[in-house]
């Protein structure tokens, strides 16, 4: 295949992250997602010679079970509103079809490769909707913005900067000017479950880092988390962004009042814990929160209410199961000296603290991201099986 075709593969892929992580399921992203699929089918089927063959097969297959699972509660009549969560299944059949031909793309072009593009369409998603809020506002405040919602380039940015910290290809300039703007994109748009993720991710790295390196890798983060310290807490800026909603996640925890999405959330929580009760084992439908009393149109602001009240205990059971694969992957012994397959560890670990906050479970960023651990892990642990055989040949 030539250099050119890659290239064109490499953007197509890189502007639908873009819109997904400004627009998701908007209909721009909606047409390069049937792009970027068409282009997938017919390189992988170039290459290939139409001899099929799944990658990361775990996460698409349990993603399928998932959908059935959705199905069968319409079937069995457990829906509260069957046109809604008719509607929701239809978007995770195309979700299905992204992860299939997600996992050609990264086959083809390469999981280096790949975590390059997604960091670069990070940025890039970065410096357009920056631009975007100083041309339309004349300021830089995202959350306060009406016409967009910053949450997921923020978590997406929490995600591109974890992996630029993996990074060892890159100059440390460029790893330098990259990670300025994807801390300083999170702090602005204040989302409080991206900076936890982060920070969770970073002392995970840490944790996991080779004792010759732990010192100064300590050092490196403790300086970032003190400088982040300094401008969310001690300026007016800072805190008016991240410092207060911050302030009251913490009083929160200590039982004192907090502010009003917090309590919102907290309402939604034991809502969705309610209805969970009436249908345990499969749930009321999925996407069907937003429809009952007390919801107010939207869903539950987070993953595990949102599918134990969907789905009840099987679905998030089949749901979580490739992050249970890719966590218990760390404790399976014949692994243990694989140093490279504690990066989708730490990624998984980053979505699990995200879904406290958010509903993941059709975001074709959680799912990009899922896909692509499943890959590493399971290339990974093929080449080092690989290099055991060329050992014991020589």
């Amino acid at each position: 295949m030539k250099l050119n075709k890659k290239s064109l593969w490499n953007f197509i892929f890189a502007v639908l992250l873009i819109a997904e992580m400004i627009l998701p399921h908007s209909v721009v992203s909606l047409v390069l997602l049937f792009l970027f699929c068409i282009v997938s089918l017919f390189v992988y089927a170039f290459k290939f010679k139409l001899r099929f063959k799944l990658k990361a097969p775990e996460a698409i297959t349990f993603y399928l079970l998932f959908i059935i699972v959705c199905i069968l509660n319409i079937w069995f009549k457990y829906a509260i509103s069957k046109s809604v969560s008719w509607a929701m299944i239809t978007t995770l059949l195309k979700n299905l079809a992204f992860m299939i031909c997600l996992s050609m793309y990264i086959a083809i072009i390469g999981i280096e490769c790949f975590k390059k593009v997604f960091v670069n369409a990070a940025v890039c998603a970065s410096v357009i909707l920056f631009a975007y809020i100083i041309v339309s506002t004349g300021h830089v405040d995202f959350r306060n913005d009406s016409s967009v919602n910053a949450n997921v380039l923020a978590m997406s940015d929490a995600l591109a900067f974890l992996l630029l910290v993996a990074d060892s290809q890159r100059t440390k300039s460029s790893k330098i000017v990259m990670m300025a703007i994807l801390l300083i994109t999170q702090i602005l748009a204040g989302t409080r479950k991206a900076m936890l993720g982060l920070l969770v991710g970073l002392l995970l790295y840490v944790l996991f880092t080779s004792k010759r390196r732990l010192i100064e890798n300590l050092v490196k983060i403790g300086l970032l988390i003190l400088i982040a310290y300094i401008f969310i807490m001690k300026t007016d800026v800072g805190y008016q962004l991240l410092g207060n909603r911050i302030e009251s996640l913490l009083s929160l925890f200590m039982g004192g009042e907090t502010d009003s999405s917090a309590e919102t959330r907290i309402d939604f929580i034991q809502l969705g814990q309610r209805y969970f009760l009436k249908s345990p084992i499969i749930g009321n439908g999925i996407d069907c929160f937003r429809v009952i009393p007390g919801a107010y149109g939207t869903y539950s602001h987070c993953n595990y209410i949102e599918l134990l009240f969907g789905t009840g205990l099987l679905g998030v059971t089949v749901y979580y199961m490739p992050h249970l694969m890719i966590i218990l992957s760390l404790l399976n012994k014949r692994y243990k000296c694989v140093n490279r397959d504690k990066l989708p560890f730490i990624l998984i670990v980053v979505l699990l603290v995200f879904d406290i906050a958010w509903v993941s479970y059709f975001s074709r960023i959680s799912l990009t991201v899922i896909v692509a651990c499943h890959y590493m892990l399971t290339n990974y642990h093929k080449e080092e099986l690989e290099d055991g055989d060329t050992r014991v040949a020589s």
